[in-house]
């Protein structure tokens, strides 16, 4: 069950609108429903990605600190699998 889920097919054109999300925002979102969705704690996740202190994993978490390096992205990656950058950036 995604925890951020998409509105139901049915309801278009019935007052629905789409609205951009910046794409800061969309990662945090992303990489918090991928840890939600393995049940990892974010201390869990953060040991899991090598970083040294939990607030380094918060970061990503936050829509407004959500810029992961590269290295970032891919130890995301590994981690969660099903994690999709293209999806974020469309």
């Amino acid at each position: 069950m995604a925890v951020f889920p998409s509105p139901d097919a049915s309801l278009k054109g019935r007052n629905i609108v789409e609205v951009p999300v910046d794409t800061s925002v969309a990662m945090a979102m992303v990489i918090r429903q991928s840890r939600l969705e393995r049940r990892l704690t974010q201390r869990q996740a953060a040991d899991r990605l090598g970083m040294k202190h939990v607030y380094q994993y918060q970061k990503l978490e936050r829509g407004r600190t959500a810029n992961p390096e590269l290295r970032t992205l891919a130890k995301l990656k590994t981690l969660y699998p099903n994690l999709s950058v293209d999806a974020i950036l469309r």
